[in-house]
């Protein structure tokens, strides 16, 4: 665009990320009524403290459902401390949580719902390679993922060596490429029957 004719004319040509912003969340529209969360711009690191993701976000009028977190919504958010997730959120994409080095705590799926242990630091696709899953400063043991969610990720749990044991509800009907790999030690994992 920058050397096609009268598009040269402008000095800043830059790609759009989102559609809005409400309470300092970056929303996409993902069709009629729904959205997902994502970033501002490619510069990624797009929050920071305390973000509490909502079931829904009215907009102009218009009331969306929040399913889910996009690709690298957020990426490198190193000044992110939590983040809280409503139940009904259908995906989290990949590398949703990538380099989020300042996470302390994750409410992800009401913590009680989508994981049977709090999660203390989460990192990217969409948990950061098991490098940042803690629980208590202990490494994830087991994992229960709940109703509601219909998909895993590519690279979910990589590399979660204290992992042991997986519940996979349901509702899940893909897991995509190495969710699991270098799951060293798990040894169980229960697939729910639409995988």
């Amino acid at each position: 665009y920058q050397s096609a004719n009268y598009w040269q004319n402008f000095t800043n040509v830059e790609p759009i990320y989102y559609d809005f912003v409400s309470n300092n969340i970056y929303y996409r529209k993902t069709s009629e009524n729904t959205v997902e969360v994502t970033y501002k711009n490619d510069s990624f690191n797009s929050y920071s403290g305390q973000v509490v993701i909502p079931n829904t976000v009215t907009y102009s009028g218009t009331t969306y459902k929040v399913e889910e977190i996009g690709t690298k919504a957020f990426w490198n958010s190193t000044g992110l401390t939590s983040v809280t997730i409503h139940q009904n959120l259908k995906k989290i994409n990949d590398n949703a949580f990538h380099g989020c080095t300042g996470m302390t705590h994750a409410a992800v799926i009401n913590l009680s719902t989508w994981c049977k242990i709090n999660f203390t630091n989460v990192g990217a696709n969409p948990l950061n390679y098991g490098h940042y899953l803690k629980v208590n400063g202990s490494d994830l043991t087991n994992l229960v993922v709940p109703s509601g969610i219909t998909k895993i990720g590519g690279f979910a749990f990589y590399g979660c060596r204290g992992l042991t044991e997986a519940t996979i509800a349901n509702d899940v009907k893909s897991i995509d490429y190495a969710a699991f790999a270098y799951c060293s030690n798990l040894t169980k994992v229960t697939f729910g029957s639409n995988v």
